[in-house]
């Protein structure tokens, strides 16, 4: 579907940008009429933001190498972070409308990972979530370094400035660990 800048189509379920706005428009079931309401819908909302913007900024930290361009989710709510990929119930991240995030699937030599970058509005705000990431979802992680997780994949964190960079179910632990090296060298 062409509509706003950057518009991604799933079965019952458009999102696009368009300036400084993200808009995701959601239908209960995939039928022709509903497909036809979102199209309307879409078109009615993005022709309503005047101005095109630039992409965010966040985006331009992401390391290149093994970046799978269609899978990058821009974010500001947990709730569509666990759309995207289930972290918790809970909000353990502190994400809302302060917080700007990134969720992107990387492929390097047949391995595969998931990467999630938050840029929160302060330093200090950055690090309650760590803890918070830390507490709830990598009890065994100390502040930086790589974790097995129970189901055989890797996570890894690590905080620079007011950055929290997530990798996530990486399959093996160098991925994990690289990757997240090389992101926190961008930041």
């Amino acid at each position: 579907m062409e509509v706003g800048q950057g518009a991604l189509y799933r079965p019952g379920w458009l999102s696009f940008w368009k300036g400084r706005f993200f808009v995701s428009i959601y239908t209960e079931e995939e039928t022709e009429a509903a497909k036809e309401a979102i199209s309307d819908l879409s078109r009615a909302v993005a022709s309503l933001i005047k101005d095109e913007g630039p992409k965010p900024e966040i985006l331009r930290k992401l390391p290149p190498e093994g970046l799978q361009d269609r899978s990058v989710r821009y974010l500001h709510q947990h709730t569509l972070l666990n759309y995207h990929f289930y972290l918790a119930d809970e909000n353990i991240l502190n994400l809302g409308q302060q917080t700007d995030a990134v969720l992107a699937v990387y492929q390097r030599s047949g391995k595969r990972a998931h990467l999630l970058l938050v840029s929160y509005p302060n330093e200090e705000k950055a690090a309650e979530a760590h803890k918070s990431l830390l507490r709830h979802y990598l009890p065994e992680a100390k502040s930086t370094g790589a974790v097995l997780l129970e189901d055989g994949k890797w996570s890894a964190t690590g905080l620079k400035n007011k950055f929290l960079a997530v990798v996530l179910e990486a399959d093996t632990r160098p991925l994990s660990e690289n990757l997240l090296r090389q992101l926190l060298k961008t930041l």
